[in-house]
């Protein structure tokens, strides 16, 4: 992770590559992307269940 300070480009954020620009603490950062070890863990199926319910619920309600 490196903190860097720049004037001439402005702000930067997003992702570019493996590299991603954020701000932690205050202070903007760039690190390093690695991906999700498990994109199927538990907590990411609760949250695609909740999801899906909240999305079953609201559809009827396209129609108006």
């Amino acid at each position: 992770m490196a903190k860097y300070t720049s004037t001439t480009f402005g702000k930067i954020s997003g992702k570019h590559g493996t590299a991603v620009a954020a701000i932690m603490n205050g202070q903007p950062v760039l690190k390093v992307f690695t991906p999700p070890a498990n994109p199927n863990s538990a907590g990411q199926q609760s949250q695609r269940i909740k999801f899906g319910l909240v999305a079953s619920g609201l559809n009827p309600l396209r129609n108006i």
